[in-house]
């Protein structure tokens, strides 16, 4: 027998149950209807009025003024459970769900119909016949009225979002450097921004003029300032949040710009006079503030398990610095105030040096080590990566990357960080 065969059955089975006791009831007043939360996509107008039709009275407007509570749900089976509950106990039925929606209303008005006559009570339960294998047998047994029936548990809810995330983070500045004459004053050193001093020193800057083709960095990554930051968070939806990170940043280099403390001998503008060495003082100095601000679009939301992801946008104030070591070759050392040994006819002069001439012999100079540091800054802006690993739910911890691209001394940073966080 196929689908339709089964529902005329249903449905004869029923109609000829809810029949006797009819007229019994009709002067009562009707049942309180509730859909659980699992009902929702069920057609829950018709339902109301498929049930009023067939009990022959309205539906009770609450609880207060009703005969019995009738409620309907979905169990995890994709079955329809029509329960009725009265203070003298609760009855229910659990019926397959039609193949079609249209079929929904009149099933569960049969149902209810049947459960607020009692029709269950006080009859002695048929023998039971032996189904075919592919007609009855499919059908789900009645429940036996009972008075402990439990009510459909609601489906499970998510982890509740919390709103506001405070961390402390640790992150590392990783520099992109590069370039070439870095450390000579009329080529390279103010416009790539670097900031030439003696090894080891914070207060001599290197006046004199090297050797053009050996004053240079090869491009690449280089460790730099490392930071200490706060940050704020706050979860608009599971999937999107805006913050800000706060904090300062050690490990700057030594004021840029600074000026001799002395003049060059005879009252000369040529500061490969100057003695090596020679100090300087004032300056730019280091700023160490940084303030970050973002938003964060999290693609893995807040609240995921095993982690929460995210992708974001940024920009702030901060100054990157790092620091290279470059051996110079001293072109003040051609100069005869400075060296009366050096030979110009053979090795080549001060300009042959300056300009970098093919004849000048510049293995004749002694090497001069300098740190050049590469000045970045102070304003950024920024993309961002990372992970949130929650533990339990106190927060968890969070590993950061930022793709900074400084502003106006220009350059770029990349920034990793990890952090601990709580949400609350």
């Amino acid at each position: 027998m196929g689908a339709g065969g089964r529902w005329f059955l249903l449905v004869v089975f029923m109609l000829g149950a809810l029949f006797v006791g009819r007229e019994a009831r009709a002067t009562e007043g009707g049942p309180f209807l509730v859909f659980d939360a699992s009902a929702e996509g069920l057609p829950q107008t018709e339902i109301r009025a498929a049930v009023e039709r067939e009990l022959g009275k309205p539906l009770a407007p609450s609880s207060d003024t009703a005969s019995g509570e009738l409620s309907v749900a979905v169990d995890s089976e994709r079955r329809l459970v029509v329960r009725y509950r009265t203070a003298k106990g609760a009855t229910e039925r659990i019926l397959p769900m039609p193949s079609e929606s249209a079929d929904v209303p009149l099933i569960i008005s049969l149902a209810a119909g049947n459960l607020a006559r009692d029709q269950t009570a006080g009859l002695e339960a048929p023998k039971p016949v032996e189904p075919a294998p592919t007609t009855l047998a499919a059908w789900p047994k009645a429940a036996e009225p009972r008075d402990d029936s439990p009510t459909p548990s609601p489906p499970p809810r998510g982890p509740e979002l919390k709103r506001h995330w405070v961390g402390i983070h640790v992150a590392q500045d990783i520099a992109w450097v590069g370039g070439s004459n870095v450390c000579d004053a009329n080529l390279g050193q103010k416009s790539d921004n670097y900031a030439c001093f003696y090894e080891g020193t914070t207060d001599q800057p290197f006046w004199h003029t090297p050797f053009p083709y050996k004053d240079a960095i090869e491009t690449g990554p280089v460790l730099a300032t490392t930071r200490v930051l706060v940050s704020y968070d706050f979860a608009i939806v599971p999937a999107l949040s805006v913050g800000g990170r706060f904090g300062f940043a050690f490990g700057g280099g030594p004021p840029a710009g600074q000026e001799p403390t002395e003049t060059p001998p005879g009252g000369s503008a040529n500061l490969n006079l100057l003695p090596d060495h020679t100090l300087g003082t004032g300056g730019v100095a280091f700023a160490p503030l940084h303030a970050e601000f973002r938003g964060t679009l999290w693609f893995l939301p807040l609240g995921a398990r095993p982690v929460s992801a995210y992708a974001g946008l940024g920009f702030g104030a901060a100054q990157v610095d790092s620091k290279t070591t470059v051996s110079e070759y001293d072109c003040a050392n051609t100069l005869p105030q400075n060296n009366p040994d050096w030979n110009a006819a053979v090795d080549g002069t001060y300009d042959d040096c300056r300009k970098g001439s093919k004849n000048f012999n510049w293995k004749k100079l002694p090497e001069t080590n300098v740190d050049a540091w590469k000045k970045m800054g102070q304003g950024f802006v920024a993309v961002n990566l990372g992970v949130l690993f929650p533990v339990e739910d106190l927060g968890g911890l969070v590993l950061n990357v930022n793709g900074m691209y400084m502003l106006p001394a220009s350059g770029l940073v990349l920034e990793p960080s990890l952090g601990i966080v709580a949400a609350f």
